[in-house]
C-alpha cells in the first residue's frame, strides 16, 4: 500500500515534468517500487519482492491495451490492433526492465537476506479486497453518481463469473464466463436505461485483464526460469482470447443498442 502511494506520487510528478518524463514512467515508477522493496527486504527477510512491486505499479499496467490489441487482430483490424498491442508489450517490458534494475541496483550495493516466503493471507480477505477493487475502479473511470451503483454491480457479478467458472473447470473459463456475463448484463442495462455499455462494461473487463500474468512472466524469464516465465506469458493472450470469445458469446445473446 505504501509503494503504491508512491508510485501514484511518481505519476502526478512525470505530468508537471512533462511529455519525456511521461514515457519514462513505467521504468521509473518499477525501479523506484523495486529500490524501496529490496531495502524493506533487509529488515523483511520473507518479502516476495515480485508479488510487492507487481502491486505497486498494478494501476499502471497494461493488461487492457494488451486485450484490447489482441481483440482487434480477432475483429481483423489488423494495423490498429497490432500498433495497440505493440504498445502494451512494450510498456510491461519498461515495467519488468524498472523492477529488475531497481533489485539488482540494491543487491550489488547491499547483501540483501533470503528466505522462505511468507504465508499468504487467508482466502476471507478476497471478497473484502475485491470490492475495494471494484469501488476503486468505478472511480478511476470517473463513472457518474447515477451509474455508479450498476457499474460496481456488474464489476461484482463478473467476478462471481470468474469464481464459478474457476472452481467449476478452470481459470479460463471463468475469465470466459465472467466476460459473457460483463457483455449481456451491460448490453440489457443499455437497453434498459437508453446508455452506452461503455460505461459499466469498462470497469468490469480491465478487472478480467491479464496483465499482472504477463508482469510475472517476463519477471520469471529475466530470473532465467525460461519454462515458467514461457506459460504465464503466453497466458496472457490465452486470457485476452477468451475476454474476445466472452464479448462476442455475450453480444451475441443480446445485441448490444448503443456502444461507444
Amino acid at each position: 500500500m505504501v509503494l503504491s502511494a508512491v508510485v501514484y506520487g511518481i505519476v502526478l510528478l512525470s505530468g508537471q515534468l512533462g511529455d519525456r518524463a511521461v514515457y519514462w514512467m513505467p521504468l521509473t515508477t518499477a525501479f523506484v517500487a523495486a529500490v524501496l522493496a529490496t531495502l524493506a527486504k533487509i529488515w523483511v527477510p520473507e518479502l516476495n519482492l515480485v508479488l510487492v512491486i507487481l502491486s505497486a505499479v498494478a494501476v499502471l499496467l497494461p493488461g487492457y491495451t494488451i486485450s484490447l490489441g489482441v481483440i482487434e487482430l480477432a475483429a481483423q483490424y489488423v494495423v490498429s490492433g497490432a500498433a495497440t498491442l505493440i504498445s502494451g508489450l512494450v510498456y510491461i517490458a519498461m515495467q519488468v526492465a524498472g523492477g529488475w534494475l531497481g533489485i539488482m541496483a540494491i543487491s550489488h550495493l547491499i547483501a540483501v537476506p533470503t528466505a522462505a516466503a511468507a504465508a499468504p493471507v487467508s482466502g476471507m480477505w478476497l471478497w473484502g479486497v475485491v470490492a475495494l477493487v471494484n469501488l476503486g475502479l468505478c472511480i478511476v473511470f470517473q463513472t457518474s453518481y447515477r451509474d455508479f451503483l450498476w457499474a460496481f454491480l456488474l464489476c461484482m457479478v463478473a467476478y462471481l463469473g470468474i469464481y464459478a467458472g474457476s472452481l467449476l473447470v478452470g481459470g479460463n473459463f471463468g475469465n470466459l464466463i465472467g466476460t459473457i456475463i460483463a457483455a449481456a448484463f451491460s448490453n440489457l442495462w443499455s437497453r434498459w436505461t437508453n446508455r452506452p455499455t461503455s460505461i459499466v462494461l469498462i470497469p468490469a473487463i480491465v478487472l478480467l485483464v491479464s496483465g499482472s500474468i504477463g508482469f510475472r512472466g517476463l519477471a520469471s524469464l529475466a530470473e532465467g526460469q525460461l519454462v515458467l516465465g514461457s506459460q504465464e506469458f503466453f497466458q496472457m493472450f490465452v486470457v485476452a482470447l477468451t475476454i474476445a470469445a466472452g464479448l462476442l458469446i455475450g453480444n451475441t445473446l443480446f445485441r448490444p443498442k448503443i456502444t461507444l
